[in-house]
């Protein structure tokens, strides 16, 4: 683990005590660093889901997955986006994106994260 990730696990570990505006703010200095690096990305959207702001979580998201972000955040990524498109308000794209993770990689380690997610999804939609 390097330095810079060393510093965003200790903000993520101070988050409750620093409060959403507080942490978007150290986690948007520390991506500032690295502003074309896919984990980033990935840190900034979650930094901007955790602050309740998924519209502008869900881009970052996307951006971080098409920039090639490494596992395991890359399938963290995934199920975090499917969680962002059901808060707003789109639990079909939720659903098909973890369908095909879960078709993709069923022995992950995050399945069962995964199958949570889509449970909530799926009852969303009635199902």
């Amino acid at each position: 683990m390097d330095d810079w990730q060393r510093r965003v696990d200790a903000v993520w570990d101070e988050a409750a005590t620093r409060g959403e505006d507080a942490t978007l703010a150290a986690i948007l200095a520390l991506a500032a660093e690295r502003p074309d690096d896919a984990l980033g990305m990935y840190e900034t959207a979650g930094a901007y889901d955790y602050a309740g702001r998924e519209a502008e979580a869900e881009p970052l998201y996307r951006r971080a997955l098409d920039a090639g972000l490494a596992e395991p955040e890359r399938t963290r990524a995934t199920i975090q986006l499917a969680s962002t498109l059901r808060n707003l308000d789109r639990p079909e794209e939720a659903v098909e994106l973890l369908r095909d993770l879960l078709d993709a990689r069923p022995g992950d380690p995050l399945a069962a994260d995964a199958h949570a997610f889509a449970a909530l999804a799926l009852y969303d939609l009635g199902l």
